[in-house]
């Protein structure tokens, strides 16, 4: 499962016309069970969905193996904290590309001291 988040559902609904345009520039590759304007099964069972994201809202998503968390630097700690166990089973990853917006919050952490021994990053 591949999980997106964005600040608001506008922003979601970008983020998965861009994931849908490039699944479709590939000639569909693998066939679809299912699409809809936040979300798209594959025959697989592969599953990509787009939410905006709130701490209150998020959770019961489980075995992510990708999260993909878009302008990460405007997400609120709670919510960081809620999605992270998403991960933890899965092993997966956490993509947080994003533009800078003060000193504030996990992702201005991640940026200044991620990977330091003692800082609590992993």
């Amino acid at each position: 499962m591949t999980l997106m988040l964005s600040p608001s559902l506008r922003q979601s609904g970008e983020l998965f016309r861009k994931a849908l345009s490039v699944y479709r520039t590939l000639g569909r590759p693998v066939p679809s069970e299912a699409e809809s304007a936040l979300r798209l099964e594959l025959d697989t069972g592969s599953r990509i969905i787009s939410l905006p994201g709130t701490e209150n809202t998020i959770r019961g998503y489980s075995g992510v193996r990708l999260l993909l968390v878009d302008e990460a630097s405007r997400v609120e700690d709670d919510l960081y904290r809620a999605i992270r166990p998403m991960l933890a089973v899965s092993g997966g990853r956490l993509v947080a590309p994003s533009t800078p917006w003060g000193k504030r919050g996990f992702w201005f952490r991640e940026w200044t001291e991620g990977g330091r021994p003692g800082n609590g990053s992993k």
